[in-house]
């Protein structure tokens, strides 16, 4: 005869759980997520408080697109972390009228942190432009970029104007980070039971 233990019959009732409810539970987006974990964050450089400036003098101020349209303020939450798949940026600055070599760059900022370090950079030609003097581009994070709790991805744009290791950045006025959220590696969830039922067998 197999006797289980108490923890052994705990495992053991939730992997039974875990076969029955998959099907429901476990509904995922074409990325193999959660669709509610599914984020559309844009930002506008109109904050005061932030950690990343647009290079105006503002900061971003960071809004989470909701499946209705509607939009509320985002942080990401404890236990998890962001993981940014693409994003568009959209800038405007006169200097652009000349065209010329930009850089896109994104740092992981942190308060309190001195050093904020590049995790994307790309390089692309802008042809001259005398009209509209702005530009916006979508850009592809490939293997995806995560960001923690308390941190930011702040974005950057910067003019070549032929000097080198110099360069003239220009104003991000708004842009888009595409991506979804996963654990962070510290949370106890019982991956594949519904919450309702992983609370009842820790007791929580």
């Amino acid at each position: 005869m197999i006797r289980f233990s108490r923890t052994g019959w705990t495992l053991f009732s939730a992997a039974v759980f875990a076969l029955l409810f998959s099907g429901v539970a476990n509904a995922q987006s074409h990325l193999g997520q959660d669709p509610n974990d599914h984020v559309i964050l844009s930002f506008y450089g109109q904050g005061q408080s932030g950690l990343c400036g647009d290079g105006d003098g503002l900061t971003m101020e960071f809004r989470r697109v909701l499946p209705d349209g509607t939009q509320a303020s985002f942080s990401i939450p404890t236990g998890k972390l962001f993981v940014v798949t693409d994003f568009d940026l959209t800038s405007y600055e006169p200097t652009l009228a000349r065209g010329g070599a930009l850089d896109t760059i994104l740092r992981i900022a942190r308060p309190n942190h001195g050093s904020s370090p590049i995790v994307y950079r790309s390089s692309f030609h802008l042809v001259q432009d005398l009209e509209s003097r702005n530009f916006t581009r979508n850009f592809q994070t490939l293997a995806g970029i995560s960001v923690a709790k308390n941190s930011e991805l702040c974005p950057e744009i910067w003019l070549d104007n032929g000097s080198p290791g110099q360069g003239v950045p220009l104003k991000v006025t708004s842009g888009t980070y595409r991506g979804y959220l996963i654990s962070d590696g510290t949370s106890d969830q019982i991956i594949g039971v519904p919450t309702e039922i992983r609370k009842s067998l820790s007791g929580r």
